[in-house]
């Protein structure tokens, strides 16, 4: 639910036919109003882990004020593209709404349940039953990922435009799209072997970004087909490519509880976290991560790289999402236990990593391309996420705060 709202942040509040009106998405707007809505991006899904993560008395007003925040923002809009002459609606403050309904359900069945436990209408085998055990939601996982690898690897193979009945110039993303597919894969295999599955599924709840990323780029290819027209039209590659986003997301939800269930699972829970010597490396990381999403990592005469902060298209929505997922994972890791942060932040940093590899794929197909500012930005933010994950495992530990 803050995933989807967070999203809708960043979407147009409405549409405008009035030429004195102009309206675009977040990253049109002036610097101020961007500056707010990352924050709000940002704040929705890290704040509601925490708040569901939280105690029985802190949970619910989280949650419930999560929601009210992302409908105060969301309703005005939504009541303007209705009410106001010349606005039309549009999808950002619907997919906000969508948002906070789930972060509100979430806020009473979550209190419910935990309430009912402690009054002792439902006994610990009870409440057991209705959620699988650890093991069986990291098999899941792992089939869910392979899912998303044979569907990422197929829609990288596959022409994404076709003219007539003839292929389509192919995308120059989708080795891209190839590598996080198969990246996805080898953690998801790891799922069906009990010894390393605990340890590695920390970093397939972050690898399922570098999909999103990757697709993105290639879908790019299609939808411009689409709006040019002249016998162009988007190919047999876009539904699998869908599909592969799809699963990604359900890949990563299914690994993130069944880390919820690990640590309920624990007859004595380890209160450690990682020392306070994490807090450079990963304040770097998560620096830089924000400049080499947003800036543009190929440069090239007449070319310009679709990125956060310039020619805002198809494949910033992947940009957005992958530095999400690298700046919640730089948040978390700070709670988690040092194994766990030890297996976050290496996962963040391949998935940063997928954008190196950009140049090298994509760069061929453009005459004169060469690394730009978000190149050297990226190879920097993987190498301070690596630094932190050799941190999170080398340094002393330190104990949950209260």
């Amino acid at each position: 639910g803050g995933l989807v709202a967070a999203v809708g942040v960043m979407m147009a509040p409405f549409s405008s036919n009035d030429a004195f009106v102009p309206v675009g998405s977040a990253f049109e707007s002036p610097a101020l109003v961007l500056a707010g809505c990352l924050l709000m991006a940002f704040a929705l899904p890290v704040t509601a882990i925490f708040s569901i993560t939280s105690g029985a008395e802190l949970a619910r007003g989280g949650l419930l004020g999560l929601g009210v925040g992302a409908a105060t923002v969301a309703l005005p809009s939504l009541v303007s593209g209705l009410a106001v002459p010349g606005l039309g609606l549009a999808g950002g403050p619907i997919v906000m709404l969508v948002g906070t309904a789930c972060l509100v359900a979430v806020a009473f069945v979550h209190n419910d349940r935990r309430s009912a436990a402690s009054a002792g209408e439902e006994s610990v085998e009870s409440g057991e039953t209705r959620l699988p055990g650890s093991s069986r939601l990291r098999t899941a996982a792992g089939v869910l990922g392979l899912l998303t690898m044979l569907t990422a690897l197929v829609g990288a193979l596959l022409p994404p435009v076709v003219v007539g009945d003839l292929p389509g110039p192919q995308s120059p993303s989708r080795w891209l799209l190839f590598a996080a597919g198969l990246l996805v894969g080898v953690l998801s295999s790891t799922m069906f072997v009990p010894r390393l599955a605990e340890n590695v599924r920390p970093a397939l709840s972050v690898s399922w970004s570098g999909v999103v990323l990757a697709a993105t780029a290639v879908l790019t290819t299609a939808i411009t087909a689409s709006e040019l027209g002249a016998g162009l039209a988007p190919g047999p590659a876009v539904p699998w490519i869908a599909l592969s986003v799809v699963f990604a997301g359900f890949t990563a939800c299914c690994s993130v509880v069944a880390g919820m269930v690990e640590r309920d699972d624990q007859e004595e829970p380890d209160e450690s976290v990682p020392g306070p010597a994490l807090l450079i490396p990963v304040l770097a990381g998560g620096g830089l991560a924000i400049g080499a999403f947003g800036t543009p990592s190929i440069v090239s005469p007449g070319y310009t790289e679709p990125a956060l902060w310039s020619n805002f298209g198809t494949p910033s929505w992947g940009l957005l999402i992958a530095l999400c997922t690298v700046l919640g994972v730089a948040t978390l890791s700070f709670r988690s236990r040092p194994a766990r942060a030890a297996a976050l932040l290496p996962g963040a940093a391949v998935v940063t990593s997928l954008r190196l590899l950009a140049l090298p794929f994509a760069g061929a197909q453009i005459p004169g391309a060469h690394a730009g500012l978000g190149w050297w930005l990226t190879l920097m933010c993987a190498v301070a996420l690596v630094i932190a994950a050799a941190t999170a495992v080398t340094a002393a530990p330190a104990r949950r705060s209260k």
